[in-house]
């Protein structure tokens, strides 16, 4: 579903997942969004970039969306930063606690325009058992590999890849092929 074609309702609560991924850091880069009531799915790449850079951009584009109410994300600074940092830096002329520049100000004056106040955001553990969670990181590291194939680098990224992609579905029907052996055993009983 493209974002231009989705329109949310008044009163509907959309939530949006969010995640960067990054081959390198900094290196190629993707980031993407995904809305599980709606299907919405959105991508992008950047050839060189820093993965902090590719979940605040999935965080710009999610807070885009017509309707949306909640972001959740996995990146602990891009949670922080929305909920309690932001405006602590714009108090502080964009500088740290330690007086130091805010990396990647001109990404998050970006989310200030866009009023971080009026959405709720949520941290979940990267990787873990959040389906939609595991869905959208699977999405941002396609947008990395996604028309790459030209040269012989992006090859061998694109195979690691799929290998790392293949360990991963073997590890997951594991999973899955052990939590069926143990409903079949307590169906014995």
């Amino acid at each position: 579903m493209s974002l231009s074609n989705y329109r949310a309702s008044a009163h509907t609560m959309t939530v949006i997942y969010t995640d960067g991924s990054c081959h390198g850091n900094p290196g190629k880069g993707g980031w993407a969004l995904y809305c599980p009531e709606t299907g919405l799915e959105k991508s992008g790449r950047e050839e060189r970039t820093t993965n902090n850079r590719m979940e605040l951009t999935a965080i710009i584009h999610a807070m885009q969306v017509p309707g949306v109410t909640k972001i959740i994300t996995d990146s602990d600074y891009c949670f922080k930063g929305c909920t309690k940092w932001i405006r602590g830096w714009v108090k502080k002329g964009w500088k740290t606690a330690s007086g130091s520049d805010v990396k990647n100000d001109g990404l998050w004056k970006k989310i200030l325009e866009l009023e971080p106040d009026k959405i709720e955001f949520e941290w979940v553990k990267a990787h873990d058992i959040n389906e939609h969670n595991i869905h959208v990181d699977k999405l941002a590291n396609e947008a990395i590999i996604a028309n790459s194939i030209n040269s012989e680098n992006d090859q061998v990224m694109t195979r690691d890849y799929l290998v790392k992609l293949a360990e991963d579905l073997d590890r997951r029907r594991n999973e899955v092929l052990a939590k069926i052996a143990k409903l079949d055993g307590e169906c014995e009983l």
